[in-house]
């Protein structure tokens, strides 16, 4: 076998160097995107939990607030909400919104463990001759420490009192 018919039957090195070049910059192309991917999903996850929670809190309150008869703000994170005779009770403890339907009723939860609430402030208006109206402020954050996932979301509203 001659040294001709070698050369001719493989690779040269430098043929090699490029192709494990290309493989290389193509594995860390797909790398790349398969990360990116995953922090979008990521985010997607994040805003959709804190926007369906920040929505669902809303809500409850507003329909709480509703169908009181008399509301008192005692501080800016606490809202007391008569029914009846029966005092409903909104408020801010440790990062978590929490509720009380009367006064023997248990605290439950309105916020899960996967959401912090960063504010929760409530102001009473006195409106003479008609009924009070309460401004409600919420910001809640996805509870992670990656940053890229934890962007605040902010709500305001105001409901007024049926009576």
């Amino acid at each position: 076998m001659s040294l001709s018919s070698c050369r001719k039957s493989g690779f040269t090195l430098i043929e090699l160097l490029v192709q494990v070049t290309i493989f290389g910059l193509v594995a860390a192309m797909l790398v790349s995107i398969t990360f990116i991917t995953l922090r979008v999903k990521n985010k997607g996850v994040a805003d959709a939990e804190v926007s369906g929670q920040l929505n669902f809190i809303m809500q409850t309150i507003q329909r709480l607030t509703r169908e009181a008869t008399a509301a008192a703000v005692p501080n800016s994170s606490t809202l007391n909400l008569t029914r009846s005779s029966d005092t409903t009770t909104i408020a801010l403890s440790a990062g978590v919104i929490t509720l009380q339907e009367g006064a023997a009723a248990p605290v439950t939860n309105l916020t899960n463990s996967q959401v912090v609430t960063e504010n929760l402030a409530f102001a009473r208006i006195v409106n003479p001759g008609a009924p009070d109206t309460i401004q409600i402020n919420i910001t809640l954050r996805y509870n992670t420490n990656n940053p890229f996932s934890s962007s605040p979301r902010s709500l305001q509203s105001s409901v007024s009192l049926l009576y």
